[in-house]
């Protein structure tokens, strides 16, 4: 997990990283949650997959 603060849009930035059960063609995901502050209204939300290194 990481958390991070975006000074310029005044974002929190949630990273996170699950792990794929079977890892025979990805390692799993990463979902990347963007807050609004002081607000703490979501803002943006990705979904990628992270392939094998």
């Amino acid at each position: 997990m990481y958390v991070g603060y975006d000074s310029v849009k005044q974002r929190l930035v949630l990273r996170y990283f699950a792990r794929a059960a079977i890892q025979n063609e990805i390692a799993g995901w990463q979902v990347q949650l963007a807050y609004s502050l002081p607000s703490l209204r979501p803002a943006l939300a990705y979904v990628q997959t992270v392939p094998l290194e």
